[in-house]
Order: structure tokens, then C-alpha cells, then sequence
């Protein structure tokens, strides 16, 4: 955070905020997807669930998203998306 430091207040605070937003998003997508309370560092994370290699294909119905997963990990990753399908559009987190 120490690297983004501006000659002014307003981009310094925009960048601020925008580390902000990806530390909250990264934050939520633990509890609401990964569903642990064990400490995962956001690289562990990134590298896990973010930095795969992906490419789009067609059908003759819709497009379809590849991942290129081992295939001990392809079993976690459609954890994952279950996860995300179950997310209501709408949601509250509780007080835990």
C-alpha cells in the first residue's frame, strides 16, 4: 500500500479506495464461497481460485468458459461454483 503514493490527495485516496474494495471483495469471497475461518494469504488465494488459464469455445448453443485444471483440482473448482450458484442475488451477512 506504501507504493501508491501521489503527488495529491484525491488519485492517493481512489487508490486507496480501490484497495479498499479488492481487500472487501477478497474478504467476502472467503466467507461467502471458500467458507473457512482459517487465515489464507490473498497470493494463496489468487493463485488458487483467480490466475487460472481459461479460454472460450462455442457450441452451437452457448459459449462455454474452459479452465485448464488438473484433474485433482476440478472436483474443488465445481465446489466452488456450486457455492457461488447458491449466493442469493440479494444477501446479508450476520453478525457472527
Amino acid at each position: 500500500m506504501d507504493a501508491f503514493n501521489m503527488s495529491k490527495f484525491f488519485p492517493t485516496e481512489a487508490a486507496f479506495r480501490s484497495i479498499m474494495m479488492a481487500y472487501n471483495l477478497m474478504a467476502l469471497f472467503k466467507h461467502m464461497v471458500l467458507q473457512t475461518k482459517q487465515h489464507q494469504e490473498l497470493k494463496t488465494l489468487r493463485f488458487q481460485c483467480i490466475a487460472l488459464a481459461a479460454w472460450i469455445t462455442k457450441s452451437a448453443v452457448k459459449p462455454i468458459y474452459n479452465l485448464a485444471l488438473a484433474k485433482n483440482k476440478r472436483a474443488w473448482m465445481d465446489g466452488l461454483f456450486l457455492s457461488i450458484s447458491k449466493i442469493p442475488p440479494e444477501f446479508r451477512l450476520s453478525n457472527a
